[in-house]
């Protein structure tokens, strides 16, 4: 499977939201006028770092 930079943009979007971060914050990065179009990239899964405790992310971070 080839990974796009539509689909890293998508990603990244979802992160941020994923973190607490506001509409107009994420739009300021995304580069998005409107909320309509924003959250079409939007797929929020959770709140907090999905990573957060594993163990394996600190050691490859290293």
């Amino acid at each position: 499977m080839t990974c796009t930079v539509h689909d890293l943009r998508h990603e990244c979007i979802s992160w941020l939201f994923e973190r607490g971060w506001n509409i107009p914050h994420v739009a300021t990065v995304s580069g998005h006028r409107s909320w309509a179009s924003l959250k079409r990239y939007t797929q929020i899964r959770q709140v907090g770092d999905k990573y957060q405790g594993l163990a394996w992310l600190l050691v490859a971070a290293e």
